[in-house]
């Protein structure tokens, strides 16, 4: 997304709250808002490495000779900081005078962790308020870290250098330092206003995405009636329900209940799906139950991992995916929900069941889609695209009517500052784990938010009815979109009788 783009659309959410502070760099996994600024080479591991800073955060991007998950490999990745620019102040690390803070990636064999000047122990990451992207496998990331979390430097150049360490300690590459002179301390960005939630000009429907949290509705079911409320939205893709929660109760976290129709999925276990919607709704009988492939009970899953224990019950369980299809007007759209496995890294099990997965539920909708005679196609989730993007990839491909690929709503949080879906302070930080997967031929994305309650005034959180902390009631936060039906022509349904 272009700066030009994302200043539109993060300010057309919030007409009414005035100037906002807009981050130079995105943390959303695309560079193109990097062009322009200075990168260190580096040598066979580490190819670059680059530092840029706006009044609020601290951004740095470094680019590897090969793929690897940030938060989980062999050996770690760090990132030392000389924060305030000053080489008198902070420790002696690796020769290296006067560093403030050091990150560690895959600290442990999982997760990432801070280390302060003159602390012993390791923090969680959330302590500076860090996000990366990508979630997924890549060999080139973004990390951005809080300002008002780091030592001020005021006028001063604040460097950084990064390493790439092996499991058994030995330093693979070291790059730096990268310098730059960072701009006078700006406090957080302005909150947003109610307008935050407006419908986009044009908008035909508003569709949300959500991993509830398994039994959470059943225990703090307030939280999800005033987030729903709020959001406002027509249909609703839903994963993560536990089998606990049938249509009747999910249909009373539901504004105005009986406005509401729902196709809640068979299948899934422990984490089923769901679509509801207030327009006419009809279930898409090739996936109400999508199996697993046959190959997937034999993947070597660590014992006592999440993965081991859904083995178990795979075979009875099915994809946690459902399908049904939405009148808007005279277009007809299908709506799937889904939720892959999750934890691991590229090329580990966990990864290679969510490939599977997502192969399998493609094979199911491109099969629905010629079946139902749909016009637009949409897939939303969790997908947990901690490992290889492939699921992704192989989920959306050739899901669009006309014959191409679905593409992904580009969803930005409300403070503008990135993608990340879910938080969940400790071990890992915020990534973009939930997706939204749109039809380009027929549907154009006009506005798509990842919604957090804290992140809007206390005036907007009054007059929407929600409270701040409403959005804490699971880790996983809603992405809502606003989209706009293409003229498409009138379909029926192929006759299975035929």
């Amino acid at each position: 997304m272009s700066r030009s783009a994302r200043c539109w659309a993060v300010l057309a959410l919030c007409a009414a709250c005035g100037p906002r502070a807009l981050p130079d760099v995105l943390i959303d996994g695309e560079f193109d808002d990097w062009n322009g600024t200075a990168r260190v080479s580096g040598g066979q591991v580490i190819r670059d490495f680059g530092i840029a800073a706006d009044g609020n955060v601290l951004s740095v991007t470094f680019t590897f000779a090969s793929e690897l998950n940030l938060q989980s490999m062999d050996g770690t990745v760090e990132l030392q900081l000389d924060a305030d620019g000053d080489a008198s102040t902070g420790e002696l690390a690796d020769g290296i005078a006067g560093i403030d803070a050091t990150v560690s990636f895959s600290h442990g064999g999982g997760g990432v962790a801070v280390r302060t000047a003159g602390d012993t122990a390791w923090q969680s990451s959330y302590a500076v308020g860090l996000a990366y992207a990508p979630t997924h496998a890549s060999t080139r990331f973004e990390v951005g870290l809080d300002r008002t979390r780091l030592p001020d430097p005021g006028d001063r150049v604040v460097r950084a250098w990064l390493a790439r360490i092996g499991p058994d300690g030995e330093v693979l590459d070291r790059v730096g330092p990268s310098a730059t002179r960072v701009p006078p301390l700006t406090h957080p960005t302005v909150p947003a206003g109610a307008d935050a939630l407006a419908r986009a000009p044009g908008a035909d429907l508003r569709i949300a995405t959500w991993n509830v949290g398994d039994r959470t509705p059943l225990r703090s079911p307030a939280p999800f009636r005033r987030i729903l409320r709020a959001l406002d939205a027509d249909v609703l893709l839903l994963d993560e329900l536990s089998p606990d929660i049938d249509t009747t109760y999910l249909r009373g976290l539901l504004p105005t209940p009986s406005r509401w129709a729902i196709v809640l999925g068979p299948s899934g276990g422990r984490q089923r799906t769901a679509v509801a919607s207030r327009l006419p709704l009809t279930p898409a009988a090739g996936l109400q139950r999508v199996g697993y492939p046959n190959g997937i009970v034999d993947l070597p899953a660590v014992p006592g991992s999440q993965l081991a224990k859904d083995l178990v019950t795979i075979a009875s369980d099915g994809v946690p995916t459902t399908g049904a299809v939405v009148r808007v007007g005279d277009t007809r759209v299908l709506a799937v929900p889904l939720d892959l496995f999750c934890c691991g890294r590229i090329g580990g099990p966990e990864d290679a069941g969510r490939i599977q997965t997502a192969e399998a539920v493609n094979r199911a909708v491109r099969v629905a889609v010629q079946d139902e005679a749909v016009n637009v196609v949409i897939v939303g989730g969790d997908l947990n695209l901690v490992g290889a993007r492939t699921p992704l990839d192989r989920l959306r491909a050739g899901l669009d009517p006309a014959g191409g690929d679905l593409f992904p709503a580009t969803a930005v949080t409300l403070d503008g500052r990135s993608r990340s879906t879910w938080r969940n302070p400790g071990p890992f930080p915020p990534g973009r784990l939930d997706w939204l997967l749109v039809s380009p031929s027929s549907a154009d994305v006009l506005r798509a938010i990842v919604f957090d309650a804290s992140a809007l005034s206390v005036e907007a959180q009054a007059g929407l009815g929600l409270l701040p902390e409403d959005s804490e009631v699971t880790d996983h936060l809603p992405v809502v979109a606003d989209l706009r039906i293409k003229a498409t022509p009138t379909r029926e349904p192929s006759d299975p009788s035929n």
